[in-house]
């Protein structure tokens, strides 16, 4: 989370320092970095301590990447190359959280019986 402070504030006055000459290629990555951590990473990272919910929130930045790849596909799919960790089980573990609603929770079983092992999310 610090190295994403810290570019944020890099990003925030990166026209107020004058010695902080960055190069375009360097602010194009920069903002490319930011825009993941707050779109993406600092929800999840808030979110990180509620034990009950980490399945649920596993789910769902599986989801967030997935979408997150029509606006940068490079770090989506660099970042879902991380969740290799997540079995199949996690989908029934999530359904002991109370983020999804009964409706949700109902439609993941279905789904996950009429699938037969289909991870795609």
């Amino acid at each position: 989370m610090a190295k994403l402070l810290y570019t944020l504030k890099i990003f925030l006055f990166r026209n107020n320092l004058q010695a902080l000459k960055l190069t375009t290629r360097e602010e194009k990555q920069i903002i490319r970095f930011v825009s993941f951590g707050v779109l993406i990473y600092t929800k999840i990272w808030v979110e990180a301590a509620l034990a009950a919910d980490a399945p649920v929130n596993d789910l769902l930045l599986w989801k967030s990447l997935k979408f997150y790849e029509a606006i940068d596909s490079k770090i989506g799919v660099a970042a879902r190359g991380h969740l290799w960790y997540l079995p199949d089980e996690l989908v029934a573990l999530a359904l002991f959280s109370e983020k999804p609603s009964d409706c949700e929770k109902q439609t993941k079983v279905q789904k996950t019986n009429s699938d037969g092992g289909n991870r795609s999310v």
